[in-house]
């Protein structure tokens, strides 16, 4: 939940980022003012394969999990250079011995199937000829079939996603207006549930990709900007009695998150429209939040040059804060323990690791002595190094491969308070037959607490 503090400029919430699993699951709770959602369609209450299948049993879960593990172990393995011959074949034993288990989870798996599927025989034989059954489908008419199509996932239903893109045709043919998160100008029964789920699909999708909204504080200024108060060391000393306490005056300053207009776009055939709204709806849930993503932590973390001009975390760290690996050297676990080092202690509980591609490989080329892991939001299984989580990311500068410290101290990151607003232009792409959706937001971001950050760099070649 969001934590309110009042601050000049609007209103600050300290995110605690709700827990969202692979297969995005919503509650009301995650999403205040969304109609509440279930699990996603393609495992989910109103699916054809959900009302035929039971659920697995506790035994053949823990198998699937397991399984999950084990195919990101060999992964990681699979990418890493062996240093050297023992290396080398300490990591071929331990694939022989996750091949070993793979094995044996499939025989248990298999004969927790086939104990599933006699048990499904002994219920059918419980079953009355009196019972009431569903409609039999008519000879003419096809069987139902569960719905594959990617466009699903981010929506509670098949049906809502249908409905969310029969929404988006209507705003294409004029019969609606603008999309907006909080709005309620629609007449039609319904429309403030369709416009939940394609919103909540959105909003969900995007904290699940974007780094920025999982790390740092999430802020939504009321106005077009907050401040941030910074306040001056304070220091504390032994006073004889009777004496008098000089009277310290702290030195402060204001750091400010401004809000800009940012908007992202998505062209769709007509063809498409017309013949699969389902699709349309995916389509246009995920590439508005992966664009929003990708630019969100690019400028979180790289800045931008101009119109608006921001300074990325990444420049904004000190050089007392940075350390350097040589151009034609390799990182060492003395670097990433300097860079430790530069952060100040009492940040250590809540620290992560952001890192760049080429960060990532030098940390799991020294991960695989250490074969840590945690469980992040969404229930993804990360690797640790020094106990913090490490969390890959687009929009670093080519010369960092790695940002250590405690993010939400550091940095703040602002939202337009109602989220977005999707538009539809008709006209402007009629020669290519396409609808043009517009997805219109504010966004912003305060590097404000640098030195609570520490950079691993690369010196240029």
């Amino acid at each position: 939940m969001l934590a309110g503090l009042h601050l000049q400029g609007g209103a600050v919430h300290q995110r605690q980022l709700p827990s969202l699993n692979s297969s995005y699951r919503r509650t009301a709770e995650t999403f205040p003012g969304v109609v509440p959602a279930g699990i996603l369609a393609s495992v989910g209450p109103n699916t054809p394969h959900a009302r035929t299948r039971t659920m697995p049993s506790p035994k053949l879960a823990r198998l699937q999990d397991e399984t999950v593990a084990i195919e990101n172990e060999i992964n990681d393995l699979r990418s890493v250079t062996p240093a050297d011959d023992a290396d080398k074949k300490r990591i071929e034993e331990r694939l022989a011995a996750l091949s070993n288990r793979a094995g044996e989870i499939a025989a248990e798996a298999k004969g927790e199937r086939a104990l599933d599927d006699k048990l499904a025989a002994l219920r059918a034989v419980r079953t009355s000829d009196s019972e009431p059954r569903g409609d039999e489908p008519k000879a003419d008419e096809p069987a139902p079939r569960s719905d594959i199509r990617s466009g699903v996932r981010a929506f509670s239903s098949v049906k809502a996603a249908a409905l969310v893109g029969g929404y988006l045709r209507q705003l294409f043919t004029g019969e609606v207006r603008a999309m907006g998160e909080t709005s309620t100008t629609y007449d039609a029964k319904g429309a403030e549930y369709v416009i939940g789920e394609l919103f909540a699909a959105i909003v969900n999708r995007l904290q699940y990709s974007s780094v920025a909204l999982q790390l740092a504080t999430v802020v939504t200024p009321r106005g077009a900007k907050i401040s941030f108060p910074k306040v001056g060391d304070a220091t504390a000393s032994f006073v004889a009695e009777g004496t008098a306490t000089t009277d310290q005056d702290l030195a402060t300053s204001i750091a400010d998150l401004t809000l800009y207009e940012m908007r992202a776009s998505c062209a769709v055939s007509r063809a498409l429209l017309e013949d699969s709204p389902i699709d349309v709806a995916g389509l246009v849930a995920e590439r508005f939040a992966l664009a929003y993503a990708q630019k969100f932590d690019a400028v979180w973390l790289g800045g931008n040059a101009s119109s608006p001009s921001i300074t990325g975390l990444a420049a904004a760290v000190a050089a007392g804060n940075t350390i350097t690996v040589g151009a034609s050297a390799a990182t060492t676990l003395n670097n990433l323990a300097d860079v430790v080092g530069k952060v100040d202690e009492t940040v250590m509980g809540t620290a992560s690791w952001v890192v760049s591609k080429a960060g990532w490989v030098d940390l799991m080329k020294l991960w695989s002595a250490q074969q840590t892991t945690t469980t992040v939001g969404g229930g993804r299984i990360v690797p640790t190094v020094f106990g913090a989580p490490v969390y890959l990311v687009k929009g670093l500068p080519s010369t960092t491969l790695a940002l250590y410290g405690d993010f939400m101290m550091a940095s703040a990151v602002g939202v337009k308070d109602g989220g977005l607003e999707i538009e539809a232009g008709r006209e402007i792409l009629m020669r290519n037959r396409q609808v043009l959706y517009v997805a219109n937001t504010r966004f912003g971001v305060a590097n404000h607490a640098p030195e609570f950050v520490g950079r691993l760099a690369k010196a240029a070649s």
